[in-house]
């Protein structure tokens, strides 16, 4: 589910403690939530997760990491992955741990925007939100969003997907 900077609302952020929204009942993150500068974090018990959109690139944010503050100040638009919750860490070691997190990811997303082959990079951002989210939750996430992430072209990743799916076939078949 998108979030776009027309679709967005003003939150009183002083007092989110902690903020839901699922995809599944279409409620959604405002955009203003992000930008306003508050230093927010996803629990590390929390399934799913946020596809940040800036100027140029995306970053994914899981479980556990920040989100919000410096960070995201110049978001322009949010996928939700699944259910998502945010709270505000209160302390300066939760505030370091969401913080590790979130470096932890961008270090996983600049792996794999390292590799020179636009196939092997969507293949291997694909395999990433596969394995953290299942191949159901996954494939429901449009080409656009994981081809932003990647640094490929949509059709690129719809490629990939229909190779992987072709593939799984194969794979049933002989059992």
């Amino acid at each position: 589910m998108a979030v776009s900077t027309s679709a967005c609302l003003d939150a009183p952020l002083n007092v989110v403690k902690e903020y839901v929204a699922e995809q599944n009942n279409s409620s959604f993150l405002p955009i203003s939530v992000l930008k306003s500068g508050q230093f927010l974090a996803i629990p590390e018990n929390c399934r799913g997760g946020l596809i940040v959109e800036k100027k140029f690139y995306a970053d994914l944010v899981g479980p556990g990491a920040a989100v919000g503050a410096f960070f995201d100040s110049h978001c322009t638009n949010i996928y939700l992955v699944g259910q998502v919750r945010l709270w505000a860490p209160t302390t300066y070691f939760d505030q370091q741990q969401a913080f590790r997190k979130r470096m932890a990811c961008n270090r996983r997303l600049q792996t794999i925007s390292h590799e020179p082959s636009s196939m092997v990079r969507a293949h291997e951002m694909l395999m990433l939100l596969y394995q953290w989210l299942g191949a159901e939750e996954a494939a429901a996430i449009p080409s656009e969003w994981v081809a932003r992430l990647a640094g490929v072209l949509p059709k690129t990743v719809d490629l990939v997907k229909s190779m992987l799916h072709s593939r799984t076939i194969s794979a049933l078949k002989l059992l």
